[in-house]
């Protein structure tokens, strides 16, 4: 089949033969008995698979907190890219970095969410409403933001 999964095409090479096995021209045959050439054929369905590239390597903040990224990417068996991924199995492309404290050097999660407090009321509803990633709402919902990113 021309293709590893899906559907496609099968081709084969029809001749026209002798009962003595000779290779004979077309118009000694019945060309109304000649087989067909091609014909659908069907491998399954494709598995589709996310497929995604390694972190960037800095952090985009030289200091502090900031994002690193990667891409990624849905493909199926044949390696074409497809839509048709399930969404609750994408990889997380953002994931929040700290090369070093502006001030301190480096510094661990648990150091962050130490030193960050919330001055929001309402921040369960700012991480179920995924707006940790703007700053503003980072900001005002620091430490609840912080424990997210690393659950």
């Amino acid at each position: 089949c021309s293709t590893d999964c899906g559907k496609g095409e099968r081709r084969r090479s029809v001749q026209c033969v002798s009962d003595g096995g000779l290779i004979l021209r077309w118009k000694e045959c019945d060309v109304t008995s000649k087989p067909t050439t091609s014909e659908v054929c069907d491998m399954g369905s494709c598995v589709k698979t996310w497929f995604f590239s390694e972190w960037t390597e800095k952090c985009s903040e030289t200091c502090g907190w900031g994002v690193r990224t990667r891409e990624g990417t849905c493909l199926d068996s044949n390696q074409t890219v497809s839509t048709e991924c399930e969404a609750s199995n994408r990889p997380r492309l953002r994931e929040s970095c700290s090369d070093a404290d502006c001030t301190t050097g480096p510094v661990t999660h648990r150091e962050k969410v130490e030193s960050c407090k919330d001055t929001y009321d309402n921040c369960d509803l700012v991480v179920q409403a995924r707006l940790c990633r703007y700053s503003y709402y980072s900001a005002a919902c620091c430490k609840t933001c912080s424990e997210h990113d690393h659950h």
